[in-house]
């Protein structure tokens, strides 16, 4: 990470409670008309991420999304919203063990990597002219790969969701290893726009301004409106989307065509 970050280890400065960070450098102000493009951004301050081994706990935000603007587009089905949606007020705690189902509710909204996921099924007896597949009703990653009785198959990365593994089952216990990947989303946003999920995404979608390609008004004063509370997209709560199992896999008997 260093060959790409500069890094600093804060360990041996952390206290239980509240801490503060004090960033000290030359800070020269953008001119947004100049034709210069070092002028016209100035110094710019990116995110400073804390990474380590630990969760994150996150009261429950006080607006709920009813909708995202992504099930209001008439291409994509409609996915139901996680519970915890909206989450504020977060602090550092312990990690937590073998978190299930959505991932980001239980102590890592931001994380962005795999997740590893191991159990065991078992099949009484293989029957003839069967094939087997192992199908993921509901799962929110980029692509599962997919380990029975140490046996990799394909990566599985788009609908139906599913992998055969009639070649790799046996009778008896079966072990089952998925490893889920994640996207950057979490970890880079949008996560303060009220839309939530989106179809599209552009600029405005990481601000509160009233530009495409937000599928509501906002304000272009948004920044300014923050400290009113009166802002229409922005909220300084965080939205992020779900990853993880939603359901757990299911084992599929389909008779092979003769």
């Amino acid at each position: 990470m260093d060959r790409y970050f500069r890094t600093a280890d804060v360990a041996p400065y952390l206290i239980t409670g509240k801490n503060e960070v004090l960033l000290s450098l030359d800070f020269v102000n953008p001119i947004p008309d100049s034709i210069d493009p070092v002028a016209r951004y100035g110094t710019e301050i990116e995110n400073l991420f804390l990474v380590g081994d630990f969760a994150v706990d996150a009261t429950l935000a006080a607006e709920q999304p009813t909708e995202t603007w992504r099930n209001r587009n008439p291409i994509l089905n409609p996915k139901p919203l996680p519970a915890r949606y909206g989450q504020a007020s977060l602090r550092l705690i312990a990690d937590q063990d073998a978190p299930k189902g959505n991932f980001t509710c239980q102590g890592h909204p931001f994380y962005t990597g795999r997740l590893s996921c191991r159990g065991t099924f078992r099949l009484e007896a293989r029957e003839e002219g069967v094939r087997y597949k192992l199908a993921f009703p509901k799962v929110e990653a980029i692509t599962v790969q997919v380990k029975v009785n140490g046996q990799a198959l394909p990566t599985v990365f788009c609908s139906p969701w599913e992998a055969d593994v009639t070649d790799v089952l046996k009778p008896g216990d079966n072990e089952v290893e998925l490893i889920l990947s994640g996207s950057l989303r979490n970890l880079l946003g949008p996560l303060h726009c009220v839309g939530g999920e989106f179809a599209m995404l552009g600029p405005a979608t990481f601000t509160g301004a009233d530009s495409w390609p937000n599928a509501e008004r906002g304000d272009n004063d948004w920044f300014d409106l923050r400290k009113t509370g009166k802002t229409r997209l922005w909220r300084d709560d965080y939205y992020c989307i779900p990853f993880g199992l939603m359901e757990c896999p299911v084992l599929v008997a389909e008779k092979m065509e003769e």
